[in-house]
């Protein structure tokens, strides 16, 4: 079993990949990008809570790792993140729980039953709790977006973009967005480094969008060390 720090840095690495969503429902198609990202950040804004689960590939060299992410969300601030290396099922146990009870970050590995904050320094390196706002921030602040087209398949069409992002980096370099044209929610994310090799790929498995989510679900049992659900 890995260290604190080294678990703490593992959750953090992949609570930092991860990408909020918006809905936007058009009533005529768009094909240019500054008309899709205007109108998904006046929709998105109407979102104040949500629950979805992600496909995430990250590829390292020859090696490629599998995560699976279950994220809750509350406005303003408030968030639960559990990591599983496997699709959780209903009654499948977290390796790695992340709270924000509006307050401070917690991390947990359940299978220990310990549960610590993080502390300033660390929280710094973690995305804001607003995992919806920084997608969206992210597109408003691209440096560059284009439109690539509309990809039809049998049941849905999808719009494509691509996005680099303000600060973009060696091994992120740039971006291409699936968008459902209908509901305009992400269903695909792929981050490309400068030599346009494959980094990373999120798949949107599930989205629920301003589900009640009770204050309990993003409370900790400092008692026993169990999350209360």
């Amino acid at each position: 079993m890995g260290s604190k720090p080294g678990r703490i840095v593992a959750a953090l690495l992949i609570l930092l990949l991860l990408t909020g969503f918006f809905y936007f429902n058009p009533r005529r198609s768009l094909d240019d990008a500054e008309s899709i990202i205007e109108s998904t950040l006046k929709r998105g804004k109407k979102i104040n809570s949500y629950h979805f689960l992600l496909e995430m590939a990250f590829n390292q060299g020859d090696e490629t790792r599998e995560h699976f992410a279950q994220v809750w969300y509350r406005y303003p601030h408030f968030f639960r993140v559990e990591l599983f290396p496997y699709c959780p099922e209903e009654n499948s146990k977290p390796d790695q729980v992340i709270i924000s009870d509006g307050e401070k970050m917690w991390l947990s590995s359940p299978e220990m039953g310990d549960f610590f904050p993080l502390d300033a320094g660390v929280q710094e390196l973690a995305p804001t709790p607003f995992l919806l706002n920084n997608f969206l921030d992210g597109l408003a602040n691209s440096r560059e977006r284009k439109f690539l087209g509309i990809e039809k398949k049998e049941k849905h069409s999808y719009y494509l973009l691509r996005v680099v992002p303000q600060d973009s980096r060696r091994d992120h370099a740039y971006e291409e967005v699936w968008l459902e044209k209908r509901t305009m929610l992400p269903v695909q994310i792929l981050v490309y480094d400068q030599q346009d090799k494959l980094k990373q790929r999120v798949l949107f498995r599930k989205t629920i969008l301003n589900a009640h989510i009770p204050d309990e679900f993003f409370q900790i049992d400092n008692k026993g060390g169990t999350v209360k659900q």
